[in-house]
């Protein structure tokens, strides 16, 4: 498998080789998969209070103090209905791989990423790129994937400077990689089929073997 890594070292993305029985091992010693992934979805089409201690299973812990500050409940409760609806337009059925990468999808995409994200949206204050696509990925598992700053730095966005724009635009990149190593992700699932693992999506693979190699090329400096 061929993917785009974050390398920190030198502050510039590079492509690796993924072998095929490392990419399984990989994987099944990613041990965060056992708390985050295992977690209920909830209502599929619905964002409510709890749900925003979802990233906090995999090492994004809102502040849920920032989320009230300045506001009451009543507007809390507001833009959740606003963000479940977003969730609702977007269908549940549809997988990145094949969703198509048009003008009228990005903005769908970015809708929902904006209904959800902090900054200057204000929404869900606290909630930048990495909370907010924890989040969504556990509502829409098959396609949102996980946008941090190592992504958005692997694409060459702003790490910590980012327009809602630019997820989406990552997440259209993610998709090509996918697309391009379909067969290498089946072969992975596959690989997985009396693993404990071996219901995660596809973005979920990938973005397993993203992390845990960028991390392992950051530390081979």
């Amino acid at each position: 498998m061929k993917i785009n890594l974050w390398n920190d070292f030198n502050r510039l993305p590079k492509e690796d080789i993924l072998e095929l029985e490392e990419a399984i091992q990989t994987i099944e010693r990613a041990e965060y998969v056992n708390w985050y992934d295992a977690l209920p979805r909830g209502k599929v089409n619905e964002i409510n209070l709890l749900d925003l201690a979802l990233p906090a299973y995999l090492s994004a812990v809102p502040n849920f103090k920032s989320l009230l500050a300045g506001q009451g409940w009543s507007t809390l409760e507001s833009k959740l209905k606003d963000a479940s609806l977003a969730l609702e337009e977007v269908s549940d059925e549809i997988e990145l791989a094949n969703w198509d990468d048009n003008a009228e999808n990005r903005e769908l995409l970015t809708k929902l990423f904006m209904s959800c994200i902090g900054g200057s949206n204000k929404n869900f204050p606290g909630f930048g790129p990495a909370a907010t696509t924890k989040l969504l990925h556990k509502k829409r598992p098959h396609l949102i994937p996980i946008i941090d700053s190592w992504q958005l730095g692997a694409w060459g966005k702003g790490r910590n400077t980012w327009k809602t724009k630019e997820m989406a635009d990552v997440a259209f990149e993610i998709r090509k990689e996918i697309r391009e190593n379909q067969s290498f992700i089946s072969d992975v699932k596959d690989g997985l089929s009396k693993s404990p693992h071996k219901d995660l999506s596809d973005i979920r693979i990938y973005d397993i073997l993203f992390w845990e190699n960028s991390r392992k090329l950051i530390e081979r400096g």
